[in-house]
């Protein structure tokens, strides 16, 4: 990369920057290189590339000498290609005559893109008496050089020679007419198209023709949109979005009966893109013919592509498909509606909202006026969500809340009192809510809705307790408050599951007082648990605690102790963690109040280690939930050293072929696990987790294996603790004591498998899978009571199998 880099910057800067001297020394250089035996071929060939930047007619000679050689022929050429001298020219001419196959190709090739006409009697011969690759590239040379010389030679063997050499030189003819703008260019093109030869030469062919005669152009694209080509009429598609001519364009709207539907659906789509002032009169009615399209396709192109109203009258089939069209289009329609620019687009949206007598399109067209932004539709808007259909008014309510215009907090207040329709009440209140929020005096609008709530009924004031909770101003907390206390149970429990979601916990000591006083047990377990739920969003660690502590004192059911030990757990306090381990011994608290303690003493560890060992110790006297387990275990071991087998031998990697992923790997058995086939094991570093990305760099999806041997100085029960990253599969004596098929990242001790061993040696085989990102593993042995078993020993395994 960095001699890439360098050679980059030479060529760009090097020759331009160098003294006449300094040239001359490196060109020397560089020809000591190139005619060196001893060089390599890399370098030899690196100096040609940079001969062809920095050469001068003195590297010719050298350059020509190798134009034979198979190794480096095409580096010689390719530096001559670029000299611009014309002792180099002369050298690749010359060369033909003592090359064949490929380098005799490469040297016709580097002539054409030089464009030699000197060449071009030596070029011609090889159309014919040349090998396949030869003749190829003597016809793409003729093609590049273009001379009527050239011409003559591909158009004379065109005829005489088979197909299989008769689409190399249709290219070059075509390659030729494409660098014309003459009658000839016009003549070969047609020569092309009409004479039977390779498909892609032949649409090519007749695009040259379009493109070259304006004049028959609308006859040619008409004649191919309306035949039976296939090849052609895709061909004609494309042209006539590309040329986006005036003249195809009128004549296709006048054939608009008698063009399919692609056709026409390409004849809109170049209409809206052109955008030609000179076509205004025949894009409207391009577009009116098209909206009135009776295939749905040509319809949404319309749609698709409508951005400025050109004619109010498009608005009618525009809302009519936004309205009742099928899917499709009816969101074609919709965001057209929502897009379309212009000054007078909103009043025609007004207009024909008050003259329509659909409530389809109504609700279109209301929806529309919200998505634009349209403010001066408000007091219209107000109209409809006051009275109308149940459909039209949810619209109406919706657009206002899009819009948020302050002056409609009145008259939704009055609207979502007076509602009947639960989509209605719904609307009418995130209207509401989302007008109060928008105001710029927000604390006026808290005080007017807490006032209009004193003076509802009790259905209305149950309707407006998520306003009053989403403003979550001080007026209505004590409106909240004061219901939750009243004689009415719903509207109690209503206000009290608001207040669950106030945006701050200043609800919680009054919920806490509820909890006490409530004669209704559903209304002390709604405001216990509402409590509960406010303590995340005391930011202060004691008085969060003082919450929690109070709600398990109250709490009289498990479930509420439940969500408060949940809380209970992000309280990095010692107090938090007496109060957790307190409730080991309640039978219906233990896996939470567990969970509690490992979490907090997961903090504490950080500042008092000795903390990590009496917590791990007390769950795992009481806890029989796995995952709280393995938390617990590894707790345990932060506070003391833990003694890893260091020793292992690895094999790897393995791969299956279209076998991705640790998850898929886990269970594909490699000769390490199946037995059947060698197996190259080396021994591997010491280390505690044994880095598999670090031993196999760049290897993914693949699967290792690790072995080694134990050698128990008696008989004893213990644990076998791992951690892996990713999947992980364990054989003791070839016995599978431990299998988890995931995609992780290593914690040591993630994982725990009970092992009994007899006093002596033991064997542990490990595969260990890999599906991108880290790859590692470690494995440690404990007694029952997870501590380092005395007198264990990890070895190297004997055996070489």
């Amino acid at each position: 990369m960095q001699r890439a880099l360098t050679l980059a910057l030479w060529l760009a800067l090097g020759p331009a920057s160098m003294t006449p001297a300094a040239r001359a020394a490196d060109e020397a250089t560089l020809l000591a290189t190139l005619q060196n035996p001893a060089a390599s071929v890399p370098e030899r060939c690196a100096a040609c590339v940079e001969l062809r930047v920095s050469g001068t007619t003195n590297a010719v000679p050298a350059l020509a000498a190798l134009l034979t050689d198979e190794r480096l022929g095409h580096a010689a050429r390719y530096a001559l290609e670029g000299m611009p001298f014309a002792e180099a020219a002369a050298a690749l001419r010359e060369a033909l005559g003592r090359t064949r196959g490929p380098l005799r190709a490469g040297i016709v090739d580097s002539l054409g893109w030089r464009r030699d006409t000197a060449a071009v009697p030596r070029i011609v011969p090889l159309l014919t008496e040349g090998d396949d690759t030869e003749a190829d590239a003597a016809a793409a040379a003729l093609g590049r050089i273009g001379t009527a010389e050239a011409l003559a030679a591909l158009r004379q063997v065109r005829l005489k020679v088979g197909p299989e050499r008769r689409a190399a030189i249709e290219e070059a003819l075509l390659a030729i007419a494409e660098r014309r703008a003459d009658d000839e260019a016009t003549a070969l093109f047609g020569q092309l198209f009409e004479t039977p030869g390779a498909e892609p030469v032949r649409i090519a062919a007749w695009q040259g023709l379009v493109r070259a005669e304006p004049a028959r152009r609308p006859a040619r694209l008409l004649q191919a949109l309306q035949g039976t080509d296939t090849h052609l009429r895709q061909a004609a598609l494309g042209l006539l979005r590309e040329l986006a001519d005036p003249a195809v364009l009128r004549a296709a709207l006048n054939r608009w009966p008698g063009l399919d539907s692609p056709a026409r659906q390409a004849v809109v789509e170049t209409f809206l893109a052109a955008n030609r002032p000179g076509l205004a009169a025949e894009s409207r009615a391009a577009l009116e013919r098209a909206a009135a399209d009776p295939d749905p396709a040509v319809r949404m192109a319309v749609w698709r592509g409508l951005n400025v109203l050109p004619d109010p009258g498009l608005l009618r089939p525009l809302v009519s498909a936004a309205a009742s069209g099928d899917p499709a289009e009816q969101k074609a329609a919709r965001e057209a509606l929502a897009r379309l620019r212009g000054p007078d687009v909103a009043k025609e949206l007004l207009r024909r909202l008050d003259r329509t007598r659909h409530d389809e399109e109504r609700v279109v067209l209301i929806a529309a006026l919200g998505e634009r932004g349209e403010r001066g539709a408000v007091p219209v808007l107000l109209r409809h969500a006051r009275r109308g259909s149940a459909p039209v008014r949810v619209a109406a309510l919706e657009a206002l809340a899009r819009l948020r215009p302050p002056e409609a907090f009145d008259p939704l207040l009055e609207v979502a009192a007076g509602a009947r329709e639960d989509a209605v009440v719904g609307a009418a209140l995130k209207a509401l809510l989302a007008v109060a929020n928008a105001r710029p005096d927000k604390a006026e609008a808290d005080r007017r809705l807490a006032a209009f709530w004193r003076e509802a009924n009790p259905a209305t004031k149950q309707r407006l307790l998520p306003v009053l909770a989403g403003v979550g101003g001080p007026e209505g907390l004590r409106a909240l408050l004061t219901a939750a206390r009243g004689r009415e149970d719903e509207l109690a429990r209503a206000a009290l599951r608001e207040l669950a979601r106030w945006p701050t916990a200043e609800p919680a000591p009054a919920l806490l007082e509820l909890a006490r006083l409530a004669d209704d047990a559903t209304r002390r377990t709604l405001a216990l648990r509402a409590a509960i739920g406010l303590a995340g969003r005391i930011d202060d660690p004691a008085a969060r605690l003082d919450l929690l502590q109070e709600t398990l004192f109250l709490a009289e059911r498990p479930e509420e102790q439940k969500l408060a030990l949940a809380e209970l757990a992000r309280v990095p306090k010692e107090d938090a963690l007496i109060t957790a381990l307190s409730l080991l011994d309640e039978p219906a608290l233990v896996d939470e109040a567990a969970l509690a303690a490992v979490s907090i003493a997961e903090e504490l560890v950080k500042q008092e280690p000795e903390l990590g060992a009496e917590v791990a110790e007390a769950v795992l006297a009481r806890c029989r939930q796995p995952a709280i387990l393995r938390r617990a275990w590894a707790l345990r071991g932060s506070a003391r050293p833990r003694d890893f087998l260091r020793r292992w031998q690895v094999a790897g990697p393995f791969r299956r072929e279209g076998v991705e992923g640790a998850l898929a790997l886990f269970n594909v058995p490699f000769p390490p696990e199946s037995g059947r086939g060698p197996v190259a094991w080396r021994d591997a570093p010491e280390a505690d987790v044994l880095d598999l990305a670090g031993l196999f760099p760049g290897a993914v999806h693949c699967v290792a294996y690790l072995r080694t041997e134990i050698v128990a100085p008696r008989d004893l029960d213990g644990f076998l603790l791992a951690g892996s990253d990713d999947g992980l599969r364990v054989w003791l004596d070839g016995r599978e004591v431990l299998a988890s098929n995931v995609d992780r990242g290593l914690v040591p001790d993630q994982d725990i498998a009970p092992v009994r061993l007899s006093a002596g040696v033991h064997r542990l085989l490990v595969k260990v899978t890999q599906g991108g990102g880290g790859w590692a593993v470690c494995l440690r042995l404990v007694g029952k009571d997870g501590e380092p078993v005395p007198g264990i020993e990890n070895r190297l395994p004997r055996s070489t199998n």
